[in-house]
């Protein structure tokens, strides 16, 4: 952190003494080497990086630099959650795990920008698994209503931790989509059935 910091102001300060330096042999001036000096250039050098990297690091809001992150890393799991996390919208994403479970719900925690292993926080709304011959999704468990008794305060009750390097696919989950276009149901049957099946998805 610390390091982030300093970083980009001792960039900064390299480029300014560098151009102080050209300018004082360009006029003759002589050098100056006593320790006095030295001491004060080294306390102007640190104070110099300090300041700068706090205005440089205000300007990058820690969203954007996880998003430039993922981004950089080619993650494009981390790219959907990122964007349904930061959206400040109830945005629902579907994670499918290496298993075949499939997870939907709202994303908490994204472990974005994380070194090493990390995972991802889901209060899930709906939970069921795709089949392994023609990935099509069968939703079993229905939340709502347990979500719906727990009230705000216990929801983090249900919160579901998912390791991220076994995610094996994210994406966007449309209600209106799957059930206008794919005749699914957010709400469980009323008779008992061995789960909702919908075609299985082409993109």
């Amino acid at each position: 952190m610390l390091l982030a910091i300093l970083l980009p102001g001792w960039l900064i300060h390299s480029f300014v003494w560098g151009i102080a330096k050209l300018a004082a042999q360009w006029l003759h001036v002589p050098p100056v080497e006593s320790d006095i000096a030295v001491i004060v250039n080294t306390n102007a050098c640190l104070l110099l990086a300090f300041a700068a990297g706090l205005l440089t690091n205000r300007k990058i809001e820690p969203d954007m630099a996880a998003h430039f992150i993922a981004e950089a890393s080619g993650d494009l799991i981390e790219c959907v959650l990122l964007k349904a996390w930061a959206s400040g919208e109830a945005v629902l994403v579907e994670l499918v795990m290496e298993s075949g479970k499939a997870y939907i719900g709202f994303p908490i925690n994204t472990g974005i920008g994380t070194l090493g292993e990390s995972d991802v926080s889901i209060i899930p709304l709906m939970s069921g698994y795709r089949r392994p011959n023609n990935k099509r999704l069968k939703i079993t468990v229905y939340y709502q209503e347990p979500l719906r008794k727990a009230g705000r305060d216990g929801l983090l009750d249900f919160l579901v931790a998912l390791p991220k390097d076994r995610i094996v696919s994210a994406r966007r989950f449309d209600l209106d989509v799957y059930e206008q276009s794919f005749g699914g149901s957010i709400h469980p049957p009323e008779e008992p059935q061995d789960g909702t099946e919908v075609p299985a998805l082409t993109n």
